[in-house]
């Protein structure tokens, strides 16, 4: 009952907002995917342009396969608040897993850009180039890879191999002689250089 001159209380947005998160989470947990697809609907209905819970939206209609739900969340999650590393990381995943590879680049691009770059990022990128068969952009990835990692043998096997693909013969050889200067006791690189050259 209401005391004379007493405001009716309102409802608590924060605490409904927590409330249906919770439940969502435990949903999720238990695998039950589409009733934790509605009780996360229920927070971004509250709470708008929440990366958490928008990131949250596009893992689960991705598994419930709406693509095109799925793609718009994870856009939105990108331009939320409290965006984190692994928003853009799912957001890249879920592209991938569609077979939509430029997009999944872009997402990465735009990762790379406005954040510390992890190795595993261009390498995760110059995956996807590759699958592409965008040859430059692969190349011009690993570059900025061993930008931080140095010369390793992997990075420069990639290079190699992608300056062939793109038939410029010099530059690949150019990426034998840097591993025989980083690995003089290595004949292989000798071996194959020489076998490059008698081609």
């Amino acid at each position: 009952l209401l005391v004379m001159g007493q405001m009716p209380m309102e409802k608590d947005p924060d605490a409904d907002f927590k409330a249906s998160f919770w439940e969502a989470q435990t949903l999720k947990i238990t695998d039950r995917d589409r009733a934790a697809l509605s009780a996360f609907k229920r927070c971004d209905s509250i709470r708008p342009d929440q990366a958490m819970v928008l990131s949250e939206l596009a893992r689960l209609s991705h598994e419930l396969k709406d693509a095109a739900a799925a793609m718009d969340y994870a856009e939105r999650s990108l331009v939320a608040e409290g965006v984190r590393d692994w928003h853009w990381e799912e957001a890249a995943r879920i592209h991938f897993e569609l077979d939509l590879l430029e997009p999944t680049a872009d997402i990465l691009e735009r990762y790379l850009r406005q954040t510390v770059p992890k190795a595993e990022t261009f390498e995760t990128l110059a995956a996807v180039y590759m699958e592409m068969r965008d040859w430059p952009s692969a190349v011009r990835t690993l570059d900025a890879l061993e930008k931080k990692t140095g010369i390793t043998e992997e990075i420069s096997e990639q290079k190699k191999q992608l300056y062939l693909e793109m038939g410029e013969l010099e530059k690949a050889i150019e990426q034998l002689d840097r591993l025989i200067r980083a690995y003089p006791a290595d004949l292989r690189y000798r071996l194959e250089k020489a076998e490059i050259i008698t081609f």
